[in-house]
């Protein structure tokens, strides 16, 4: 699998995670008025993506950011993106202390799911070209395991992380890998 092919398969699954969440807590979508089992379904469904998202972003920044910098003024380029990862997280970081009962949440999702989106759509549009014309041989495949490698280490060194004891019932949960 090439980096390009492993990179697309990861942002299909970040949308198809921020698309749960976002049918899980929009209020057009539910039939009642959500209650604590469904705050704390929605908790773990923004755990997850905001899990993935890091793994994501960790990874990218350490294995594609860093191919995409050796190339001849590109390291703008790569500071704008990393600085987009900063946002979405930013809004991750958001809905996390608000949860889903906030007056700001759907505002909040709806910003996230902007900015990720356009974010992943520039970079398959504007990026992957650009290192498509760069990158030759089996160097592609070397960067999808090193891409994986960075991944999965991210997110076992999240799941070692201390966990953070229950807050109290209505309390905003805070997720705390970052």
């Amino acid at each position: 699998m090439t980096i390009f092919e492993l990179l697309c398969d990861d942002h299909h699954t970040l949308k198809l995670k921020l698309e749960n969440l976002i049918e899980v807590t929009s209020p057009s979508l539910r039939t009642e008025r959500p209650n604590a089992s469904n705050d704390e379904g929605a908790f773990e469904l923004l755990a997850e993506l905001k899990a993935a998202v890091l793994a994501h972003e960790r990874a990218e920044d350490a294995v594609f950011y860093d191919r995409l910098r050796l190339l001849p003024h590109r390291d703008e380029l790569a500071d704008l993106l990393v600085e987009q990862h900063h946002q979405i997280d930013e809004h991750l970081d958001d809905l996390e202390r608000m949860g889903p009962g906030a007056r700001e949440w759907e505002q909040t999702l709806s910003l996230l799911k902007n900015e990720l989106e356009s974010h992943l759509a520039e970079e398959e549009s504007a990026v992957f070209p650009i290192l498509q014309l760069a990158i030759e041989g089996d160097e592609s495949e070397r960067l999808a395991r090193r891409f994986q490698m960075a991944r999965t280490e991210t997110i076992e060194a999240m799941h070692l992380a201390p966990k953070r004891k229950t807050a109290p019932k209505g309390a905003p949960s805070r997720i705390t890998s970052r």
